[in-house]
């Protein structure tokens, strides 16, 4: 069970990072913390702390935090060797855009036996509503993303008097899970650059909590679903009732075949409706991947339906030629 609730968000927030540059060497983390409050009104106050020795002097770590299950993420603040502040150190990028936070950190090379870069951001809307429990997928390292982790450490905190069942862990193995009255706390040894490390929660719904943007999204793209799969399967009708009425129309010769102008005029009409019909599918596949994001990727399959009867239509122009050429 808590292997199917961590799938799809991985997934999910793989696809979503998979376009972004990925560090070429792998940096040695010493520590990496991550204590995830949940708020109230269903909202996770985040806190970071990646610690590293001199042995990362000079590399760039990199940290992308784009969750498939929240509304939005915002950063609140950093801190570097010292206390929080609002804004960015030297050393330190920050790029903030909707669902998406990216970090840079250039480790100084300072002759410093030890550095530890803080950050603080809220993600919004971060738990799936489902009455009358609430449950949070939260990925704290996703697997690929640029260092190794000596010491792990997860900690979940609830909101005061909050109960949560067991569904509330880590979903990866490994981990040495402690249950206390406010929430979990876990460790972990050794995490490869390979391995992904997700707190998982499964805790009552309060009435302060509501769907996100993103679960509304979701549940529309799932219900879309079928009429996305109709249309695709529409365009093959489409396609085959057009090469039945041309059938019909001029049936296949018994006798010996002679030189048909109109066949090869049909010939000709269905390679130009086949390469006007894909120009027409790829514009509406962009127009909807740029435009319509919150209608999911399953609304491709109508331009993928019209991309096949394209097909279906260059192939069969061949034999129409052949019948025109006067050929068996």
């Amino acid at each position: 069970m808590i292997w199917r609730r961590a799938l799809l968000p991985m997934v999910l927030w793989a696809a979503l990072t998979a376009s972004c540059a990925r560090p070429a060497v792998v940096v040695p983390v010493d520590r990496f913390e991550t204590t995830v409050t949940l708020l109230p009104d269903g909202s996770l106050d985040v806190q970071e702390q990646i610690t590293v020795t001199a042995a990362a002097a000079g590399s760039v770590i990199r940290r992308e935090i784009a969750p498939p299950e929240a509304d939005s993420v915002v950063l609140q603040s950093t801190r570097l060797d010292g206390p929080y502040q609002g804004g960015t150190r030297e050393g330190i990028t920050a790029e903030n855009r909707g669902r998406r936070l990216t970090i840079l950190w250039r480790v100084p090379s300072d002759g410093s036996p030890r550095h530890e870069l803080s950050i603080r951001y809220r993600a919004f809307a971060a738990v799936r509503v489902d009455e009358p429990r609430a449950y949070l997928t939260w990925i704290a390292l996703l697997p690929g993303r640029g260092f190794d982790v000596g010491t792990g450490a997860l900690t979940l905190v609830l909101p005061s008097g909050m109960p949560f069942y067991e569904g509330t862990g880590i979903a990866e193995a490994g981990w040495t899970v402690e249950r206390h009255a406010a929430g979990i706390s876990a460790t972990r040894q050794n995490i490869s650059n390979a391995e992904s490390a997700t707190i998982l929660g499964d805790v009552d719904l309060r009435s302060t909590m509501a769907e996100g943007q993103w679960q509304i999204d979701e549940d529309r793209q799932w219900n879309l679903l079928p009429a996305y799969a109709s249309g695709g399967l529409f365009m093959l009708v489409i396609g085959a009732g057009t090469q039945w009425i041309l059938r019909a129309q001029h049936p296949r010769r018994r006798t010996t075949p002679v030189p048909d102008p109109e066949r090869l005029y049909v010939a000709n009409g269905l390679r130009t409706t086949a390469w006007v019909g894909t120009l027409v599918a790829i514009g509406c596949s962009l127009f909807a991947y740029f435009f319509l994001p919150r209608l999911g990727h399953w609304i491709q399959l109508i331009p993928a339906g019209m991309i096949a009867v394209a097909v279906m239509f260059v192939v069969l122009a061949r034999r129409w030629e052949r019948e025109g050429l006067g050929r068996t």
